[in-house]
């Protein structure tokens, strides 16, 4: 089991108490992204959803949208990194 499974199994943990923080999705999110995209894309979304001021989520759920073939919701994702 690569390390970033253990952080996704960790911040699951830390997801269930603190649900309203935006940095456990995110991190978890990054977790993801190595080879889960659809579970990304949930994580950045909800991070998003918490703190829309931070434009890695947004860089990050765009890579997540493109490398899904979801071209134009990365290119909506992707133009909110540059209007930040």
């Amino acid at each position: 089991m690569g390390k970033y499974r253990l952080s996704i199994e960790d911040h699951n943990k830390v997801i269930e108490v603190s649900k309203n923080s935006s940095t456990p999705f995110y991190i978890r999110g990054l977790g993801y992204y190595i080879d889960n995209y659809p579970f990304a894309i949930v994580d950045f979304n909800k991070v998003i959803a918490l703190d829309s001021t931070q434009l890695d989520y947004y860089y990050f759920l765009g890579e997540s949208y493109y490398f899904s073939e979801k071209y134009d919701l990365a290119k909506d994702a992707l133009a909110k990194v540059i209007e930040l």
